[in-house]
C-alpha cells in the first residue's frame, strides 16, 4: 500500500509540473509592427465546438486576449456536480519560431500555454496527443 502511495504521488506530481509554462522555450516574440513579416497572426481567431467557445484577439505587439467558455455539461454529456458553465478570459502573449517545425505559434495565457501550427487562415491546435481542434480568422464585417 505504502509503494502505490508514493507512485501516485510521483505521478500527480509528474502531471502538474507538465502544465507550466516553459519559460526556456525557444521561441521569439512576434513583432509585427517592425518586421511585418507575421501580420496574418494580427486579428480574431475563433474556435466552436458543441459545448463552447474559443476566441482569440492578437494584436500587432505580440499581446492580445484569450477567451474560453465550456458547458461542461454538454461536453461530458451528464449532470456535473460543479459549476456547469466555465469561463475563462485571460491577456496573452504570443510567440513564434521562425521554423518550418510544427507547433510554430504559443500562445500564453496567465494560467496556460496553447500550441498551433499556423496554416493559412488557421491556427491549428496542437498537444503532445496529436491535433486538437481549430481556429479560424475571422474579420468584422465593415459598415
Amino acid at each position: 500500500m505504502k509503494s502505490f502511495q508514493i507512485a501516485f504521488s510521483v505521478a500527480v506530481l509528474c502531471s502538474l509540473s507538465a502544465c507550466q509554462s516553459n519559460s526556456t522555450s525557444p521561441a521569439t516574440s512576434i513583432h509585427v509592427a517592425k518586421s511585418g513579416g507575421l501580420k496574418e497572426l494580427e486579428g480574431t481567431w475563433v474556435g466552436h465546438t458543441e459545448s463552447g467557445f474559443t476566441l482569440l484577439k492578437i494584436d500587432s505587439n505580440s499581446t492580445g486576449t484569450y477567451t474560453g467558455y465550456t458547458d461542461r455539461e454538454k461536453k461530458t454529456g451528464k449532470d456535473v456536480r460543479i459549476s456547469r458553465h466555465w469561463l475563462y478570459e485571460s491577456p496573452i502573449r504570443v510567440k513564434y519560431v521562425a521554423l518550418k517545425q510544427e507547433p510554430n505559434v504559443f500562445i500564453e495565457t496567465q494560467r496556460f500555454r496553447f500550441d498551433y501550427a499556423l496554416r493559412g487562415d488557421t491556427l491549428q491546435e496542437i498537444d503532445k496527443m496529436g491535433l486538437q481542434g481549430a481556429l479560424i480568422r475571422v474579420k468584422p464585417e465593415q459598415p
